[in-house]
């Protein structure tokens, strides 16, 4: 590797280290720093070919081995979800979502077909289809599997909710509970995740939209 490579490739790795502290990269950064790291290894044990150390500490043991088998699956896991092709750990904004999610919400009458979901939260751990809630412009949804497997779903417009309520999660361990109330007096459910403040912004996006159909 020239040495002009070999500083490309260092600086590559510093803005590679810095993006990992931020949520929509960092799993992209971690799958991407090995193969930087590994060209560099090699050309420093290239440049240091008498150093007992760097032949010592390059040999792979069993601790290496386990880490990697432990490791590989958790951000494959994280990669998929930072995709979006398993439910997110975060509320998304619905222009995140795949074709084929937004068929299956279609085609399940979770949302009408010709409105577009602005934001979307799931509470499963592997398939989404399982359970999923969110807004778009015009209506709120929320869907669930019930014991018997069987898909069950609440679909209102905003014209129609008399008062959300909120119930915010003290811990980014606990779920914030969005309870709308219909003007017949019915009411359901969204789970949404706590982290950060996606929460709160979504439930500004259902207040606003709430109110303006208030608005006579």
């Amino acid at each position: 590797m020239p040495n002009a490579l070999a500083i490309v490739a260092w600086l590559l790795l510093l803005v590679l280290t810095v993006t990992t502290r931020f949520d929509d990269y960092s799993t992209f950064a971690l799958c991407i720093i090995p193969f930087i790291w590994l060209p560099l290894v090699n050309y420093i044990q290239h440049l240091n070919q008498s150093s007992d150390a760097l032949a010592y500490n390059s040999k792979w043991r069993v601790r290496n081995i386990v880490i990697a088998i432990i490791w590989a699956p958790i951000l494959f896991l994280s990669l998929l979800e930072e995709v979006y092709l398993l439910p997110s750990t975060a509320i998304v904004k619905g222009d995140k979502l795949w074709s084929f999610q937004m068929q299956f919400l279609k085609r399940h009458q979770l949302v009408p077909i010709d409105e577009d979901v602005l934001f979307f939260y799931s509470d499963a751990w592997v398939d989404f289809r399982n359970d999923g809630n969110g807004i778009s412009d015009n209506y709120i949804f929320s869907y669930w599997k019930n014991e018997q497997d069987q898909l069950e779903s609440n679909l209102k417009h905003f014209k129609d909710i008399a008062s959300v309520e909120v119930t915010y999660g003290k811990t980014q361990l606990e779920n914030t509970v969005i309870k709308v109330i219909d003007k017949q007096g019915d009411h359901f459910l969204l789970i949404v995740d706590s982290e950060g403040s996606k929460d709160k912004e979504l439930m500004a996006q259902i207040n606003r939209r709430v109110n303006n159909q208030k608005t006579p």
